[in-house]
């Protein structure tokens, strides 16, 4: 049996057959769908999975010693398609802190990198561990950019599932939100 949850802002519909479609009603700016399918996870929390995915779901990086940065770290940072200009950059756990410019390039005066974080848009953050300390030249291409209101891509999105509710956002209790259980005529799309 199919259950449904949602009044008229936000709503997703969780198929028996492991597929959902997932509503968000922005008033003027019209209605975003998603759909996908959900697996189980641990307990009573599910995994969403949108059809269409990012093109690179994880965030890597490539470092290398160059013998002519000495006592220097220079990272650029971008992803597919744009460098990430003027993002915020720290390094190892916050002991400094920089904008990169306008093509994603920021260099640190230190001899040792153990692992950055940036900052882009307010929105987007990530923390990289770095394999090699030594490291000083380091080329970071982020997982895609999600930048739509509603995301475009639920990629392993944790849902906590009861027969009451579903809790999204479970482990970020800035966006966390939560949905009732609600009758499927309620449903307010085909």
């Amino acid at each position: 049996m199919a259950r449904f949850y949602g009044k008229c802002c936000t709503q997703i519909l969780l198929n028996p057959d492991k597929t959902f479609e997932y509503r968000t009603y922005l008033g003027v700016g019209g209605e975003v769908k998603r759909s996908g399918i959900w697996k189980e996870h641990t307990g009573d929390t599910i995994l969403l999975n949108t059809l269409n995915q990012p093109n690179n779901k994880k965030t890597t990086y490539t470092g290398i010693i160059n013998p002519e940065l000495k006592n220097k770290v220079r990272i650029s940072i971008r992803d597919f398609e744009i460098e990430l200009g003027y993002a915020s950059v720290e390094i190892n756990d916050g002991a400094m802190i920089k904008s990169a410019d306008d093509s994603g390039i920021v260099e640190f005066e230190v001899g040792e990198i153990y692992n950055i974080k940036y900052y882009y848009l307010g929105e987007i953050s990530e923390k990289i561990n770095i394999s090699n300390p030594k490291f000083n030249e380091i080329d970071i291409l982020i997982r895609d950019l999600d930048l739509e209101i509603v995301p475009k891509y639920f990629t392993d999105e944790p849902i906590i599932v009861t027969n009451r509710k579903v809790v999204f956002h479970p482990n970020n209790p800035e966006k966390r939100f939560e949905r009732k259980r609600t009758n499927i005529r309620k449903k307010q799309w085909n």
